[in-house]
């Protein structure tokens, strides 16, 4: 008798997601894929991170993370879009 070889295992669909949206972003539920990046200047450094914040925006990234590993540094960074002009012209 000879063994049978098992074939390929079956793969199951995902599960569905539901939408979310990261300002007007929308993620997940069949949304398309959105372009991320993430600042690596210090916050400290706020006109350093918000030339980031810009320069990959005006690149076409849809979402830009900022890591704030000093927690009270998070205030100076509260609202960048006044003073992002990239985020301004969307």
């Amino acid at each position: 008798m000879t063994a049978v070889e098992p074939g390929p295992p079956a793969l199951l669909p995902p599960p569905p997601t539901r939408r979310i949206h990261v300002g007007n972003v929308p993620v997940g539920g069949g949304a398309p894929i959105s372009v991320q990046t993430m600042t690596t200047a210090p916050t400290a450094d706020v006109g350093a991170t918000l030339r980031q914040i810009s320069e990959v925006t005006a690149a076409g990234r849809d979402i830009v993370r900022v890591v704030d590993a000093l927690l009270y540094e998070a205030p100076r960074l509260a609202d960048p879009a006044p003073v992002n002009p990239a985020r301004q012209a969307r």
